[in-house]
């Protein structure tokens, strides 16, 4: 699609005008050469640029890449010039764009390609969020030798990057002797040899592997694992409550990143003490998942399924989360614990089970606002469950010992 540049072209008009007053004065040859040579170099500028626009390609590596959340990545994209003519301006536009619409950025480089260069363009981002993003060249814009006219071609050289969660060192964490301990106690009952098992189940990949039942794995011709009466494979579940609780795409995606790396950074911490962790989740899909973190970069397959910002919290009932999990610590990370998921945690803290929650504010509140929305937190701090109320992971990190 070629485009007209209004300043440019004004400029031209302008020199026409000046080039026609010794044509009008003199009315010979000599006075009408100016303006020849002038309407004639309009002529050979959109001629050459109708030649230049089909001789440019592009090329990028393929493949997704990843990073962590707030960490730069440099990409480059190779131009192409196929014809040996020069390439007096190209604008490529890059752009980079999230989950939100209003996450779209985009940004212009402008170089020049001497006849048959490859040149590879670098550019950088910095994202922001956890999620995935698609960055690349979205368009180039050539332009003829006088600029007056520029041709946009629809080149395309799209990555998608995966942002996983920054994972915050914690210093004492409440929960680290009790998880600890009982991870000990869980370790012990899946190496005796004796009848301390309620049944199997079949494998799902997280699954340690001493919790296997290898007999009977050999009989079925399948993996099943261990159910054990009192003790999961994990003794430490941390359960990510989806749902948010405002209608700002900016604010929500904070809180979201907020929940992630909150679960993220406790799961590291416990499990640097000797603790089996778990992170239990809805994907995209609404299927109830668990993720099992075994280092610290590990956490693809669990943002590659996160799903969209939503309200909805019909489709994510984090209260099946709360109960399906099979173990005496639960850590709920929360940015909207409603009355009926902080009456479930009182339920199950009556049942001798561990329950802490993680309530992730909003970033801007007031002080009113602020003591509005942990009202119903207090009554889970008065029955004697864990609560801490932050707007980041970094600021829970503080918190610890």
């Amino acid at each position: 699609m070629t485009h007209i540049r209004p300043g440019r072209l004004s400029l031209y008009i302008l020199a026409l005008v000046f080039c026609a007053i010794p044509a009008v004065f003199r009315n010979d040859l000599y006075g009408y050469l100016p303006l020849l040579m002038l309407l004639l170099l309009g002529a050979v500028s959109g001629i050459y640029l109708a030649l230049l626009h089909r001789r440019l390609s592009c090329e990028a590596a393929d493949g997704a890449v990843s990073c962590i959340r707030r960490e730069e990545l440099s990409f480059a994209v190779e131009l192409i010039n196929r014809s040996r003519l020069v390439f007096p301006r190209v604008d490529m536009i890059f752009y980079m764009e999230g989950q939100l619409a209003a996450s779209l950025t985009e940004s212009a480089v402008s170089v020049t390609l001497a006849p048959l260069e490859r040149r590879n363009i670098p550019f950088r981002a910095v994202f922001d969020h956890v999620g995935e993003y698609a960055v690349g060249l979205r368009s180039a814009e050539v332009y003829g030798p006088m600029g007056i006219a520029c041709v946009r071609l629809p080149l395309s050289a799209e990555r998608r990057v995966l942002v996983t969660p920054r994972v915050w060192d914690m210093d004492g964490f409440p929960l680290s002797r009790q998880v600890t301990a009982e991870d000990a106690r869980a370790r012990k009952s899946v190496t005796d040899d004796g009848m301390d098992y309620t049944g199997v189940r079949p494998y799902e990949p997280g699954d340690p592997l001493r919790s296997i039942h290898w007999k009977l794995s050999a009989h079925a011709r399948e993996y099943l694992t261990k159910r054990q009466e009192s003790y999961g494979n994990a003794s430490l579940t941390v359960v990510l409550d989806l749902c948010l609780c405002t209608e700002d795409g900016e604010t929500a995606q904070t809180m979201l990143d907020a929940l992630v790396e909150s679960a993220a950074s406790i799961c590291r911490f416990a499990g640097r003490g000797g603790a089996d962790c778990e992170i239990a989740y809805f994907d995209h899909t609404g299927a109830e998942r668990r993720f099992v973190p075994r280092w610290d970069d590990s956490y693809f397959s669990l943002v590659a399924a996160l799903p969209v910002i939503t309200e909805r919290r019909e489709r994510y009932p984090s209260a099946e989360l709360l109960r399906h999990a099979g173990n005496n610590n639960v850590i709920l990370c929360s940015a909207n614990p409603s009355e009926d998921l902080t009456q479930l945690l009182r339920e199950l803290h009556s049942q001798k089970k561990h329950m802490t929650l993680v309530h992730i504010l909003p970033a801007r509140q007031t002080e009113r606002e602020r003591d509005e929305t942990l009202a119903d937190t207090r009554l889970l701090a008065a029955a004697g469950i864990d609560c801490f109320a932050v707007a980041s992971a970094e600021e829970l990190c503080s918190m610890g010992g």
